[in-house]
């Protein structure tokens, strides 16, 4: 998909990505356009996303309602609260300002600045092209993250998870692979390649990553002692969620 998305930019084409939800097959149905978007601007490991809609940019309060509402023309942090103060979709799109924000969010710990603005404003497409400032900065923080690691993070659904002991959370927190042996209990059925979910000793998510072995022969390695020297998550396939994630 990147390589031809890429293609079609190098030929002068403008590609246009959008979800058929008529036909579109519920484990392929991302949902609304603001998720495509991020999904898109992550493949192509995009510097920026605009996001153009109805309202020019994020209000504190609803400006339909409240005319005297301020606009943010930066917001370097998006809580959860101002998620939850935003409206749902409307008549043109069923996103609405909540989902531009909590989309706007994830691409922002991607590495990827977002703009929300109107796209009914001409100025603005004026703006975008000259580089100009406005609607609603969201800018970036930390590096860009690769689409692939991306995609792992937060495209890929975990199917099962692996409880890890002390020694494997602290070699993880040092950059190392998780060995089998430092896994305590496996839960749920996986295969070579899935999602899991990796679980610190806290009893909380701290990584998620691609398992190299399928959940049988986790299982079978884990009792018969043969577990140690196998690698169940390479480094290359795992995401630390205090370092790489939300």
């Amino acid at each position: 998909a990147c390589s031809t998305l890429r293609q079609c930019l190098r030929a002068g084409l403008v590609p246009v990505v959008n979800e058929n939800d008529a036909v579109c097959d519920e484990e392929l149905l991302l949902g609304d356009n603001d998720l495509l978007a991020v999904e898109v601007a992550s493949l192509l490991e995009a510097e920026g996303l605009f996001l153009m809609t109805v309202s020019d940019g994020v209000f504190e309060r609803d400006p339909e309602v409240h005319p005297e509402a301020k606009r943010f023309n930066r917001l370097d942090q998006i809580s959860p609260e101002l998620i939850a103060m935003m409206g749902p979709g409307g008549a043109l799109g069923r996103g609405g300002m909540r989902s531009k924000l909590h989309h706007a969010k994830r691409a922002q710990e991607r590495g990827i600045k977002v703009v929300i603005a109107s796209g009914l404003v001409p100025e603005n497409w004026a703006a975008l092209a000259d580089g100009e400032p406005f609607g609603t900065l969201v800018p970036r923080r930390g590096p860009r993250r690769s689409a692939r690691r991306a995609w792992i993070a937060d495209t890929l659904r975990s199917t099962g998870s692996l409880q890890i002991d002390a020694g494997a959370e602290a070699a993880l927190a040092g950059g190392a692979s998780l060995l089998l042996v430092g896994v305590c209990e496996q839960r749920g059925e996986f295969g070579r390649g899935d999602a899991v979910d990796i679980i610190g000793t806290d009893d909380a998510p701290i990584a998620k990553g691609l398992v190299r072995l399928d959940s049988a022969a986790c299982g079978q390695a884990m009792a018969s002692g043969a577990a140690k020297g196998l690698i169940a998550v390479h480094r290359d396939d795992l995401i630390l969620w205090d370092t790489e994630g939300a």
